[in-house]
């Protein structure tokens, strides 16, 4: 589903009247389960991608109250794929988000084991795979995307 600004500006009128005069702009990465949206220069919108995200966005919502203390967030939890207790998870943006030469200095930075980093792949990889037909073109050109740096990796190896 194709998350509109218009529809973004719709529901702000009607629920947050005091900011419809803001700017609205898609955040540039904006995700893949949630679509991301700066209002003004300070706040940003973020709405479920589709349907079958909604319960997902219920439960942030329970957990995140939870971090808060006296008013203020005391922490951020992103529940993309937290639940598989695999710490290469946290690395899989190596190639969804860097190019070789960034993934590169991530990998040293980070001093990541070689088991560690393959794992990280293939994360990568899954995420890439169930997005390849998405929907949206942006979606599949960015699944498209990270399987080609994926590939590049391996044609280093050899």
């Amino acid at each position: 589903m194709e998350m509109k600004v218009e529809l973004v500006k719709q529901l702000i009128r009607e629920q947050f009247p005091q900011w419809k005069e803001l700017h609205i702009k898609p955040v540039k990465n904006g995700g893949h389960d949630n679509r991301t949206f700066h209002l003004g220069e300070t706040m940003t919108v973020r709405l479920p991608s589709g349907k079958e995200y909604e319960p997902q966005v219920k439960k942030e919502a329970r957990w995140l109250n939870l971090l808060v203390q006296n008013g203020h967030l005391s922490g951020v939890i992103d529940f993309g794929i937290l639940g598989v207790g695999d710490p290469a998870c946290d690395f899989a943006m190596a190639w969804t988000f860097f190019d070789r030469t960034s993934r590169q200095v991530f990998k040293k930075q980070m001093d990541v084991d070689e088991g560690t980093w393959n794992r990280a792949k293939g994360w990568a990889l899954w995420k890439a795979l169930i997005t390849y037909h998405h929907d949206e073109k942006k979606m599949r050109e960015h699944a498209q995307a990270t399987i080609k740096e994926i590939l590049a990796d391996e044609d280093d190896r050899e």
